[in-house]
Parts: structure tokens; C-alpha cells; sequence
């Protein structure tokens, strides 16, 4: 393999893994702000708990997440310098908003969720909760103006071969960032309806008489029913050519094998929409969701499903520009770092080693929270405690 080949495939399955993160915690984050506000505004016990158990699974999701940015990070220093010395004005704007507003607003507010259990002002407690949702999104939203801006680069002018910006607006405004951004939100509330349902699935497994698994179950289906037709029509305004608006060049979105993983994906969003209306009605039934243990066993295998699929949104999204890093203007040859093949070629295995093994602890804590259920969370479990109380150091065991 060339040295554009080895940096290309490293940096692939690096954002690929990555990407699996993402796509949960945008899913999850919304449903557990959710619950939380009912929780509140109810008072119920097993509402909270139900809470606090998606709250530990998002939390699991997130921090090893953000560890796997970390190296993407590194690989787009070291293999694509040439990226940033010809259009780093203007696509390392938005990212070094995302990291120094959205990504560290989110880790406080989310920090201050995390230990504000029996210890803030309840609705406090719950409108840290939506400012993270709030950051989370904030965040995706920087990043798609930096990849929008490589599909469709608009708002600057080359100065000396060099890429200065010229109207922020223009990039703000950009076509290809809001339609990526709406087919997003909805392939993260397609995702985070199946995580949800196939996790009261599996309680219900366990026990056809959970309440709490015959409510996981009938807030997960819904979601998938309302997020998938926004993920289709999204996802076909996107289909089937891209074209930048400053260099006059028009390119295939899918070229070669990409067509594979479009019709899958366009077929799977279809189907899902189909599938979920007409089992909504059936399983909003009180009774009905724990009957059908065929369906419940589906739900929990199709966990993994919508995640592989987001996945594959993306490689059809980005095989769309080549050969160009940003479209009409840099090529991926002229954006890569010249480096030895065997230094490439280490480096690539390391970081999608490093990935890879987060991603495989992610699922695996994952999986054991959701085996021991609601009533084994740990995250904001404790006696409870008057808000207007001193606040008196205790020993935590884990």
C-alpha cells in the first residue's frame, strides 16, 4: 500500500469507531433528559431509576468516546498537515470552536449532572441535564460545518495558495452542513429508539412482568417511528450528487461499491419505518409487549444494527468528495503528510488498536450494566438528603 492508502485506511477506521460513540451518545443523551424531567415533574421512583440506568449506559458511551477523539485527533495532525497549511483557516475555525465551547461546556455541565444527585435543587439538577443535550448537539453541529465546508466549501477566497475566509456566514449557512445535520438528528433518535427498546427488551426477557422494561420498550419504538422517516428524506435530499459551488465540479456520491452500502441503508431506513408504525399500536398495549418473545429476542439483537448502518452513512458520505480532501480545492494526495510507510503503517495499527479496544470496552461495560438492570445503578445512588442541607464528606466504594 502507497503511503495516501495506509494514511486514508488508518484514519477510516479510526472516525468509523468513533462514529459508533457519537451516534449513541446523540441518541441516548435526549431520552435520559427526558426522563429525568418526568421524574421530576412526577416524583415517581422507578421513573428516576430508569434515569439513572440510561444515564450510567450514556456515561459509559461518553467516556470512552471522548478517548477515541483524542486519537483521530492525532491522526489528522500527523498524516493531514497539508490540510490545515492550505484551508486551516477556515475548516480549523469551527473544530476550535467545537473543543473550546461546545466539548468543554458539555463536560461541565455533564460533570456537575453527574455529582448534583441529592445534592442541587431538582430542577436545577434537570436543566444541567438539557444544557448538556444542548452542547452535545452544539458540538455535533461544529464539527458538520468543518465536514460541510469540505463537501461544499464556500465563504472564502485563495490568497497565494492558501484558503482565507471571507463571510463565516456563508460557511454557517452552508447546504451541505444543515442537510448532513438533519440527517443526524435523525439517525441519532433512530439509533437511540433501538438502544432504548432493546434494553427494556432485555429486561422483559428476564422478567415479563417489568414495568420498567414494558416502558423502556414503549418509549423506544415511537422514537424509531418518528426518527426514521426524518433520517429517509434527509438522507435521499443528500442523494444522488454533490456539487461545490465555487469550483464548478460535480462528482458521483457513491461511486463503485458505495452503491452497495446506499441501497442497504436506504432499504433498512424504509423498512424500519414501515416495521415500527405498524408495530406501534400493538406494543403500546400495556400488556402486549412482554407476549411476543420472538420480537423482544429481535429488539435486542437489532441493538448493534442501526449503529453498523450509521457507520455506513458515513463512508457513503465521505467516498462522495474523492479525490478531494475539500472538494475543488485540496486533493487527499496534496493533503496528506509525507512520512515513511513503516512509520504510517505502526502509527495506523496503533490508534486503531487504541479504538478499537476502547470500543470493545465500551460494549462490554455496557452490556453488564444493562444485565444487572435498573436497581443496580450506581449513578446517583445514595440515601436521600434535603437539598438545604450542609453537604458532609462521606466515603464512596465501588
Amino acid at each position: 500500500m502507497s503511503e495516501i492508502d495506509l494514511a486514508r485506511l488508518a484514519f477510516a477506521l479510526s472516525a468509523a469507531l468513533h462514529w459508533v460513540f457519537v451516534i449513541v451518545t446523540l441518541g441516548l443523551v435526549p431520552i435520559v433528559a427526558t426522563l429525568h424531567t418526568v421524574a421530576v415533574a412526577t416524583g415517581n421512583p422507578r421513573t428516576e431509576q430508569l434515569t439513572r440506568h440510561l444515564g450510567q449506559v450514556y456515561l459509559i458511551n461518553y467516556a470512552t468516546g471522548i478517548v477515541s477523539g483524542l486519537v483521530m485527533e492525532f491522526q489528522i495532525g500527523m498524516n493531514w498537515s497539508g490540510l490545515g497549511e492550505v484551508t486551516g483557516n477556515v475548516f480549523g475555525a469551527p473544530l476550535a470552536i467545537e473543543t473550546i465551547v461546545a466539548f468543554f461546556a458539555e463536560a461541565t455541565f455533564l460533570g456537575l449532572w453527574i455529582f448534583g444527585w441529592r445534592v442541587l435543587p431538582r430542577w436545577l439538577h434537570v436543566a444541567l441535564i438539557w444544557l448538556v443535550v444542548a452542547t452535545a448537539y452544539l458540538s455535533a453541529f461544529w464539527v458538520l460545518v468543518a465536514n460541510g465546508f469540505m463537501h461544499n466549501p464556500v465563504g472564502f477566497e485563495l490568497r497565494d495558495g492558501v484558503a482565507v475566509l471571507t463571510d463565516f456566514g456563508a460557511v454557517l449557512a452552508n447546504r451541505s452542513t444543515w442537510l448532513a445535520l438533519a440527517h443526524i438528528v435523525g439517525a441519532a433518535g433512530w439509533v437511540g429508539g433501538f438502544v432504548v427498546a432493546g434494553i427494556g427488551a432485555r429486561m422483559l426477557l428476564r422478567d415479563r412482568a417489568d414495568a420498567s422494561g414494558r416502558t423502556l420498550v414503549r418509549i423506544g419504538i415511537p422514537i424509531v417511528a418518528v426518527a426514521a422517516p426524518l433520517l429517509v428524506v434527509a438522507g435521499g435530499m443528500q442523494f444522488p450528487f454533490a456539487r461545490t459551488s465555487d469550483a464548478s465540479v460535480e462528482f458521483a456520491a457513491s461511486p463503485g461499491w458505495a452503491d452497495v452500502l446506499l441501497g442497504v441503508m436506504a432499504l433498512f431506513g424504509v423498512l424500519t419505518t414501515l416495521a415500527t408504525w405498524f408495530a406501534m399500536l400493538p406494543l403500546l398495549i400495556r400488556t402486549a409487549v412482554a407476549r411476543v418473545r420472538p420480537l423482544l429476542h429481535l429488539m435486542v439483537w437489532m441493538m448493534p444494527v442501526p449503529v453498523l448502518v450509521a457507520v455506513c452513512g458515513w463512508i457513503v458520505r465521505e467516498t462522495a468528495r474523492q479525490p478531494w480532501a475539500v472538494a475543488g480545492v485540496v486533493t487527499v494526495e496534496d493533503a496528506a503528510t509525507t512520512l515513511p510507510v513503516g512509520m504510517l503503517a505502526a502509527f495506523g495499527v496503533a490508534t486503531v488498536a487504541v479504538t478499537a479496544t476502547l470500543l470493545v470496552v465500551d460494549w462490554s461495560l455496557i452490556a453488564r450494566t444493562i444485565a444487572r438492570g435498573p436497581e443496580a445503578s450506581a449513578l446517583g445512588a445514595g440515601p436521600a438528603a434535603d437539598v438545604g442541607a450542609p453537604v458532609v464528606a462521606q466515603e464512596v466504594r465501588y
